[in-house]
């Protein structure tokens, strides 16, 4: 007849312990089970005499058959030859795999429990049809378990038997239920070699409804788990820092456009900061130690940070329902695993958290990060962290658990260190003055889920843009003159945030400002001037600047009296574009996280100068206008080649709905606060540029205001 071909996907393990089972009947669970998509079945009976075992298997073996499911008896050759059945699954202290295969014969199906790396080699080379690999995690139904693996265990013995070159199926087993199964299939596979099953025990045989549970789990194998989206998404090719780091200002802006939910489980010295940071980055935080309400509250698209401040009993069981209704949500999930190496307390939380649902980003300085790798025997001083490692070790650490946990990993000091388990890099920015003040370290967790709460683009990419808004505005808070220590740091910081973030929700926009136009517009030097004075403000203040011309090849490029402001705006030069539509509204311009969002966005902040202002200008802010953005004419940075065109164009645009403004008063408004760092610096400008600008204003402004 031959050895049946086998699908091991969802693979029930029975169990007739009264706690398990109840007052039911083991033949009616089983078949509720195959109605929801059990594929194989193993009978496993720890008590009764063989007589009684028999006939029970001899009933499951008739039902399993009607279903063409395969039947396996647990440990007893005798039973599975007295029934004919498919096959056996033997453990490491039954009977020999090659006396069974004597037994049963070359077609019967032997499985065999492996835990290590020399069992399943072993196994393999004996001719076992499967492997069952674990336990995962341990469970009241497995108590004579050798060692539990996890699924750093399963995926180092499935990459070791795929080295081998043994193509064994296998499937894993131990504490899997509705809430981890995708979480486990998809941390154990490898590049190479991925599970051929789950084997469930409690999850089908304790539930209310056996047939519901199982349809349930065989969904989510079919499907794949929300966290794997993000973690090789758009940008996930980028391997250079330069790459990486121009990925930044769309993070900022996609947290600006969104608003994100930050649910933050945390103590409550940091509670206060936290929502304080969240709200400066544009988040919506929430503080909600309560594990109960983490199942409404991850139904609004935000991230959960896990902040262990608090590892009594209760605070723990909080965060484990927490952790379980964003997993099952799939929502992104952010650990901070705060002076883990502290206590043995400590350390065997860390491990509860991580054995209990998927964790997207882990967060810690080096003594936790050691810590949870698992390979530190030293005893951390509260959330001070000693340092031990050279650089290359931190990378080499930091990769090896990204990979491991198949997340994102930062490990933070005075050079921070992320990977993704294939990239990772160094990020040399931020000040002592983050180190002085306390919950600062945990805020950074706050920024984080912010940034990875929408999924939409590569994971790496979106924890980097989050560092570097942190510790970039950290910099330019603590260079402020006023500054004069931590207490006056906070203000500032908090200031730096907020500024970053709405200098990337905005732009300059510059149109059409070329060489052969010249002679034709009006004034036209006085729009020059006027958009020279207007870049230099968006270097200085940090604004995108996205520039147009109509026609290089027959017009010429941009002005030259522009062009080194243009090279030295570096990354804050977000286009470049030639076109022949009068509008500057098109792609890239119109698909650019500046301007678009998946969700409904936020408008956007826009000025615009050049030329004709009755033509392209207007036409622009028409179409940003109609896109939802707010839109900025800077009347003494546009003109016409016929001044009358000017004041009917900007009568238009302001009737539609356009902020007819001047360049000075745009620039004050960017800035503030006379507080700022950028200030003294851009009053400089504004004192240098006075007579100039006077000229502009009477040239081409007029009375057309």
């Amino acid at each position: 007849m031959g050895k049946p071909k086998v699908d091991y996907s969802l693979y029930l393990v029975t169990d007739s312990t009264p706690a398990i089972l109840g007052d039911r009947r083991l033949i009616d669970v089983v078949k509720e089970a195959l109605g929801g998509g059990v594929t194989v079945v193993q009978l496993r009976e720890k008590t009764g005499d063989t007589a009684e075992l028999i006939s029970k298997a001899r009933e499951l073996h008739a039902l399993t058959q009607s279903y063409g499911v395969p039947l396996l008896i647990n440990d007893r050759v005798d039973v599975a030859l007295a029934v004919g059945c498919e096959g056996i699954h033997i453990g490491q202290d039954d009977m020999e795999l090659s006396t069974a295969r004597k037994l049963l014969g070359p077609d019967a199906i032997i499985g065999v429990t492996v835990s290590t790396v020399d069992e399943a080699l072993k196994a393999c080379e004996g001719g076992a049809d499967y492997l069952g690999i674990g336990t995962v995690y341990a469970t009241p139904t497995k108590t004579n378990t050798k060692e539990v693996i996890g699924a750093a265990g399963v995926r180092e013995i499935l990459a070791r038997i795929d080295d081998a070159g043994h193509k064994t199926q296998t499937v894993c087993i131990g504490g899997i239920n509705e809430s981890n199964l995708q979480r486990i299939v998809f941390q154990c596979g490898t590049a190479k070699k991925k599970l051929d099953g789950v084997a469930i025990v409690s999850a089908i045989m304790a539930a209310e409804d056996p047939d519901a549970a199982a349809t349930r789990l065989g969904r989510l194998l079919r499907n794949p788990p929300a966290f794997q989206v993000d973690t090789r998404g758009a940008g996930s090719d980028i391997t250079d820092a330069q790459s990486m780091v121009a990925l930044a200002p769309s993070v900022v802006q996609r947290v600006h456009e969104t608003t994100p939910l930050s649910h933050n489980m945390t103590n409550i010295v940091v509670q206060n900061i936290a929502a304080n940071v969240a709200l400066a980055v544009g988040a919506s935080p929430i503080m909600a130690g309560y594990g109960e309400e983490a199942p409404d509250l991850c139904k609004l698209g935000g991230a959960l940070v896990i902040n262990m401040g608090s590892v009594d009993p209760a605070g723990l069981a909080n965060y484990l329902k927490a952790l379980r209704a964003y997993n099952l949500a799939g929502r992104p999930v952010v650990f901070d695993p705060v002076g883990a190496g502290a206590t043995s307390l400590r350390r065997e939380a860390v491990k509860t958290i991580m054995a209990n649902g998927y964790l997207d980003v882990i967060k810690g300085n080096e003594g936790e990060i050691k810590t949870v790798f698992g390979n530190s025997q030293e005893q951390q001083r509260g959330v001070d962290s000693s340092s031990t490692l050279d650089a290359s070790q931190k990378a080499k650490l930091v990769r090896e658990l990204a990979a491991r946990e198949k997340n994102v990993v930062v490990m933070t000091g005075k050079t921070d260190f992320v990977s993704d388990g294939v990239r990772t890099f160094a990020i040399d920015n931020g000040h002592e003055y983050l180190g002085l003040v306390t919950g600062t370290g945990c805020t950074l967790g706050t920024v984080i889920s912010a940034a990875i709460a929408p999924r939409k683009t590569d994971r790496l990419g979106a924890v980097v843009a989050a560092i570097l808004h942190f510790e970039i505005a950290a910099e330019l808070a603590a260079s402020q003159p006023e500054i004069r220590g931590p207490g006056t740091f906070v203000p500032a910081f908090l200031d730096e945030l907020y500024r970053i973030r709405l200098a990337t929700a905005g732009g300059d926009l510059v149109c059409d400002i070329q060489e052969k136009f010249r002679t034709a517009i009006f004034e036209f030097d006085k729009v020059v001037f006027t958009t020279n004075k207007l870049l230099q403000a968006a270097n200085a203040l940090q604004i995108p600047i996205f520039v147009t011309t109509q026609n290089r090849a027959r017009l010429g490029d941009t002005v030259q009296e522009l062009q080194p402001l243009l090279k030295a705006a570096g990354p804050l030069l977000q286009a470049n574009l030639d076109k022949t539509r009068f509008s500057m509204w098109l792609p890239p311009l119109t698909t650019s996280s500046h301007f678009s969002s998946s969700t409904k966005p936020r408008p956007s902040e826009v000025a615009i100068v050049g030329i004709e202002s009755h033509i392209c200008v207007t036409q622009t802010a028409l179409d940003l206008l109609a896109a939802g953005h707010s839109v900025y004419v800077l009347a003494d940075g546009v003109s016409s080649a016929n001044r009358e065109e000017v004041g009917v164009a900007l009568a238009r645009l302001r009737q539609a709905g356009a902020v007819v403004t001047t360049s000075e008063s745009w620039i004050y408004e960017c800035m503030g606060d006379a507080a700022i760092p950028e200030f003294k610096g851009m009053v400089g400008v504004m004192k240098e540029a006075m007579a100039g600008t006077r000229e502009a204003l009477q040239g081409l402004v007029g009375s057309k205001i």
